[in-house]
């Protein structure tokens, strides 16, 4: 009987020999499968032994074999069955996704797709730092997939194992940051917290400021020192998603690294003023340091 199999892919990183290997292996796969079809094939009545032999090595040549596509950040594109076509994956422009696939190669040739075939899509693009398409609360989308159909388990387990066996890590932090709602735990955890601490850290300001005017002057400063802390923290969490990415190359790691290292330093620099303005008080390190 034939199944469809959707194999979920992680938060993980890839690099780009592994993805070589996996287009190795892969075509590896698809060759032994077509031995097992070109095997089951009967000469014509009309056929010579030489045009059999010849239509079954065209038939390996051109059908039973692998595709693959590699785009560019800069809108361009490789196409073939080469692993070299990966060669640029360290360099810029940086790669955006990777396709492959024995089904092109099949329907171009019989106009009709293989029963076992299969489809792996990786995106390595960043997600947008803001979306006013999709709601703040919605887990990222993650185009990243595996689809394989076939009449025999043996061909779906190996095809599966090809992929898998090249993930270099998995990441199930990053799938937890990136799922449904994860905007608004973390909202109630940290957002509003903060956004009542920055009201706190400017309440003498703002009592100053509208010591001789209506409470409702107050109170509208109060929401909007409020809602700006929300929105701050909305940025970072934004830049959270961004900054760890679902799924990586190895070798294009210094952008997102960078951006780490911007994080943890907003992550740093917001946390270490906290912890003085809620800490020394309490433990009253400014006479320690000689501070007045």
């Amino acid at each position: 009987m034939l199944t469809v199999k959707s194999v979920p892919l992680p938060s993980a990183i890839y690099s780009r020999q592994g993805l070589q290997k996996m287009m190795v292996t892969l075509a590896q796969i698809v060759r032994e499968h077509g031995e097992i079809e070109l095997a089951q094939l009967s000469k014509a009545p009309d056929q010579t032994d030489e045009q059999f032999a010849n239509f079954k090595n065209e038939m390996r040549t051109r059908v039973f074999k692998i595709a693959a596509i590699a785009t560019y950040d800069d809108g361009t594109s490789i196409q073939g069955d080469d692993p070299a076509l990966l060669d640029r994956a360290d360099e810029t422009p940086l790669l955006s996704t990777f396709y492959v696939s024995n089904i092109q190669p099949f329907k171009q040739n019989l106009n009709t797709e293989p029963d076992e075939r299969f489809e792996l899509f990786l995106d390595f693009r960043f997600p947008p730092l803001f979306d006013p398409d999709r709601l703040v609360s919605s887990p990222t989308e993650n185009y990243s997939r595996l689809t394989i159909n076939g009449f025999r388990g043996s061909w779906e387990a190996g095809i599966e194992k090809a992929v898998r066996s090249q993930i270099l890590r998995i990441r199930p932090v990053r799938t937890f940051i990136h799922g449904p709602f994860i905007y608004d735990l973390f909202l109630m955890l940290l957002g509003f917290p903060f956004a009542f601490y920055c009201c706190w850290l400017l309440s003498s300001e703002i009592k100053r400021l509208t010591t001789d005017m209506h409470f409702i002057v107050a109170a509208g400063a109060y929401t909007y020192v409020a809602l700006g802390a929300v929105w701050v923290y909305r940025f970072l969490f934004s830049y959270t998603k961004w900054a760890f990415p679902l799924v990586e190359l190895k070798e294009q790691g210094t952008r997102p690294a960078l951006h780490r290292k911007v994080w943890w330093g907003l992550v740093a620099l917001i946390s270490g003023k906290l912890f003085w303005d809620l800490v020394d008080p309490l433990l009253s390190l400014r006479p320690l340091l000689g501070l007045s």
